[in-house]
C-alpha cells in the first residue's frame, strides 16, 4: 500500500511542478539540490546589488566629470555660461561652462599673407664699374654648404673663410650658398657663382 501512496505522491509533485510547494508535498531529489544552491545565492545577491549600485553611481560620476546633462534634464533648458572662474569651494569645485560651439559666432580669419619676393642681389658683373674696380680679385677654389651655418666654407682667394668672416677690408662674406656666395661691400650686397 505505500508503494501505491509514494507513487500517487510523485505523480502529484510531478503534475505540480511549478507550482509552489503545498504542506503535503514532498520534495524531490531536484528540489533537494535546489535548496542546497540558496544558500550560495542568498550571500552573492548583496554583493550583485553593491556592484551594479558602483557601476552606476561611477557611470554618474563620469557624466557630470565631462560636464554632460543628465538623461532626465536632457529636456531641459541649458543652464546660463558663468562669468566668473571655477572657485574651490570644500571638496568640491563648480565648473565653468562655456557656451556650445555651434551657437558661437563664426571666427574670422585673416586671408594668408602673400610673401614677400626678396629683392635682387646683383652679381658681381652687375655692379657699378667704379665699386668693380675698388673690389679685390675674387676667385673661388671651392666650397662646402650645409645646412648649419657654422659648417659652412669657402675657399676664396686662396683663404678657407666661414660666413661672416672678412675677406679684404671692408668686404665681408655673408652667406655662402649651394652654387653662389653672397658678399657685401660698403653696404652694397652682391653675389659671385663658383
Amino acid at each position: 500500500m505505500s508503494l501505491i501512496l509514494d507513487a500517487l505522491r510523485r505523480a502529484e509533485s510531478e503534475r505540480e511542478r511549478g507550482k509552489l510547494p503545498g504542506l503535503r508535498s514532498d520534495p524531490g531529489p531536484a528540489d533537494r539540490a535546489d535548496e542546497a544552491a540558496l544558500p550560495a545565492v542568498r550571500r552573492l545577491w548583496p554583493l550583485l546589488l553593491a556592484a551594479l549600485l558602483l557601476l552606476a553611481a561611477g557611470a554618474w560620476l563620469a557624466q557630470w566629470w565631462r560636464g554632460d546633462p543628465a538623461p532626465a534634464a536632457a529636456t531641459a533648458q541649458p543652464a546660463p555660461p558663468l562669468a566668473q572662474p571655477p572657485v574651490a569651494l570644500g571638496a568640491e569645485m563648480t565648473r565653468l561652462r562655456l557656451p556650445d560651439p555651434a551657437s558661437a559666432p563664426p571666427v574670422l580669419e585673416p586671408p594668408p599673407l602673400a610673401p614677400v619676393p626678396e629683392p635682387r642681389i646683383p652679381k658681381l658683373q652687375e655692379l657699378p664699374e667704379a665699386l668693380r674696380r675698388e673690389l679685390p680679385k675674387l676667385v673661388a677654389g671651392g666650397a662646402m654648404d650645409s645646412e648649419q651655418a657654422a659648417q659652412r666654407m669657402l675657399i676664396l682667394n686662396g683663404q678657407l673663410l666661414h660666413e661672416g668672416d672678412a675677406v679684404a677690408p671692408g668686404l665681408v662674406l655673408e652667406r655662402i650658398q649651394l652654387r653662389t656666395a653672397q658678399l657685401v661691400y660698403k653696404g652694397q650686397r652682391f653675389t659671385i657663382a663658383y
